[in-house]
């Protein structure tokens, strides 16, 4: 350790990797030679999947599925629980610029102050966008949508509100300031202006 003392700053850190903190570098290190970077015993992906059970789905995410494990994850320590170099929203919107430069003019989502891994599989997932669940049981476990002014605002939604396909209608993440309850960017006119006896 005293070669490396810039592991003693990485290892003191909130969430520590357990054979870095135990002293085991071998474990990912070999001592002498390599024809890895930072003298890895093998390819990041297949080193970390020695340890770590493959998350499996019909929807993988794209940097975990080319193995590279490390441009999420501190291979030593982090701050951020899971090892991950910064909190998950910077993480994600570090890649997803789009959406990044969305959330800096428009009405959030409240969810994202809770971090994208609250909605989002980080690595593969069953759900297309990565979802954890389904749109409508992932929505309810927030909002109750059976009560009230949900009901109400949502009766005449047809089968695709009634089915739970909240995304729909309504965008996950941020809509315009100008719209209400996350709806999307692009709207009927009679509906934008609530004018439903226009058309009903």
């Amino acid at each position: 350790m005293n070669c490396h003392e810039e592991l003693e700053s990485e290892l003191a850190r909130t969430v520590a990797h357990p054979p870095a903190k135990e002293g085991t570098c071998t474990a990912c290190h070999n001592p002498h030679t390599s024809n890895q970077e930072h003298l890895l015993k093998s390819e990041p992906a297949h080193l970390c999947g020695g340890c770590h059970k493959p998350s499996t789905g019909v929807e993988v995410h794209a940097p975990y599925m080319k193995g590279q494990c490390l441009s999420c994850h501190a291979p030593h320590g982090s701050s951020s629980p899971g090892l991950l170099k910064s909190d998950a929203n910077s993480l994600c919107l570090g890649c997803h610029t789009s959406l990044a430069e969305r959330l800096k003019t428009e009405r959030r989502h409240e969810a994202l102050a809770d971090g994208c891994l609250v909605c989002h599989e980080g690595h593969a997932g069953s759900v297309k966008p990565l979802l954890k669940s389904t749109p409508g049981k992932l929505c309810s476990s927030c909002h109750n949508l059976s009560t009230g002014r949900w009901r109400a605002a949502h009766a005449a939604g047809g089968p695709r509100a009634a089915e739970g396909d909240c995304m729909s209608c309504h965008d996950p993440h941020s809509s315009p300031a100008r719209t209400t309850a996350l709806l999307k960017r692009s709207q009927h006119a009679p509906f934008e202006s609530r004018n439903c006896s226009g058309c009903h």
